[in-house]
């Protein structure tokens, strides 16, 4: 493995665990099941999410922490759910403003009860090929703890380097042979993409954000394998990144939705 001594330090400082998440395309899921896409848990005691048109949203990822390996950032237990609308070009994102209002739509419950679950597709109907929606059907979730380190497109290696990480690429003067072998060596070491909690981020284009007050809360990569169909554009990734003490605080819906591809 050919990693020059300067990222070898920034992979070492700057590990933590992330929690991967492994997506499993299904006819049906229980209620209370983690998933990405697919028919949500709710309680008729609450109104559903609607858009701007008044149409309802639909689920991008249903959470449940007690399926989740345990990590002092997260709850131990309750029902996590992000929707978006189903019809937008942009998937309901802002991408112009780092941290800005999208139409992203958060929901906690903190003590759900399968015997409450009232939803059907009368409620939140099934996601079609006439909807601009990343997921199609419902995703089956399970997690593995990984150890993660930050990406040389992310904001923390630049701050692990005190420097541009490509900058220092570049000082470094590898030959087109050793920076091949570099960046094939990373591609390993770095389990940047796929879908995932917590840990670092991965870019197709470049970190938008300037600093680090904004950490990954939860990446949902594109993902076709088996019959999987989850599509961000153009094989993109998305990324959902929150402040840590909302984070701590439990606030979720200070997260904000970033992609692209």
């Amino acid at each position: 493995m050919f990693i020059p001594i300067e990222f070898q330090k920034v992979f070492q400082k700057t590990q933590q665990t992330a929690i991967a998440m492994q997506a499993t395309y299904c006819d049906e899921v229980d209620s209370l099941a983690s998933r990405l896409g697919g028919l949500p848990y709710w309680q008729a005691d609450v109104s559903f999410p609607v858009d701007r048109a008044g149409e309802p949203l639909a689920l991008l990822v249903q959470i449940n922490f007690a399926e989740v390996p345990a990590h002092p950032d997260l709850p131990k237990a309750g029902l996590l759910q992000y929707f978006l609308p189903r019809r937008d070009d942009y998937y309901g994102a802002n991408l112009d403003e780092v941290g800005g209002a999208s139409q992203l739509v958060c929901h906690f419950w903190p003590q759900p009860d399968a015997q409450a679950n009232i939803a059907d597709e009368s409620l939140c109907p099934a996601v079609t090929d006439s909807d601009l929606f990343p997921i199609f059907g419902a995703h089956a979730l399970t997690f593995e703890e990984k150890p993660d380190y930050a990406g040389i497109d992310t904001i923390e290696c630049a701050q692990a380097l005190d420097a541009n990480p490509f900058e220092v690429l570049e000082d470094i003067s590898l030959n087109e042979k050793e920076e091949s072998l570099f960046f094939d060596a990373i591609s390993d070491y770095v389990a940047g993409q796929g879908h995932k909690l917590l840990g670092y981020p991965s870019f197709m284009r470049g970190d938008p954000r300037e600093n680090s007050d904004y950490r990954l809360l939860l990446q949902i990569d594109t993902d076709r394998d088996g019959d999987n169909d989850i599509l961000w554009g153009d094989d993109g990734i998305a990324q959902l990144f929150i402040r840590d003490e909302d984070l701590r605080a439990q606030r979720f819906s200070r997260a904000w939705l970033f992609w692209d591809y």
